[in-house]
């Protein structure tokens, strides 16, 4: 499997392979903020590559900011995590809402995955820090209760959508 280096998106034909996924040849992304007591916001997209496989994106910034990476490859897992300046985080989620909001007037849906890919191409340039593990190399061992009750609301909350809508 070969190291991540940043993907060309103007070459959109030879570097992208969405023969393979079931969906339209986009790249979606999700954005989710959390202000509970702190501040915990991410940033998470998926796209699939024919020189690194499959790569699933979370941006996270929470007290610091990183890049969290699964590279799916055949039946080899990796996961790479990368650290950089929270300024940088903060850039990129800035003109992204900046692009989101400026969509709500348009005729059709934002789609950010143009600058997506221009935000995981300047992390990796631009990263303090690189490790790389196995899979499970960078989950939380243990969660706390806030995030157990707030997982429980979002079922919750899920269970209600799918009920009224």
């Amino acid at each position: 499997m070969e190291d991540l280096q940043p993907i060309s998106y103007e070459d959109w034909n030879a570097e992208f392979d969405f023969a393979r996924t079931p969906w339209d040849p986009s790249i979606s992304s999700d954005l989710i903020l959390y202000d509970y007591s702190w501040m915990d916001y991410k940033l998470i997209s998926f796209f699939p590559t024919r020189k690194y496989g499959d790569l699933e994106l979370c941006f996270n910034y929470c007290c610091g900011a990183g890049l969290y990476v699964r590279q799916t490859m055949g039946n080899e897992v990796r996961s790479h995590r990368f650290t950089f300046d929270r300024d940088i985080f903060a850039k990129y989620i800035t003109m992204y809402m900046e692009k989101h909001t400026a969509h709500w007037k348009e005729k059709h849906a934002f789609w950010g995955g143009e600058l997506v890919i221009e935000f995981y191409n300047y992390v990796l340039m631009k990263h303090t820090k690189h490790e790389v593990g196995p899979i499970r190399a960078f989950k939380k061992k243990r969660r706390n209760k806030r995030y157990r009750s707030r997982r429980k609301a979002e079922k919750l909350q899920d269970e209600f959508h799918s009920v009224v809508f």
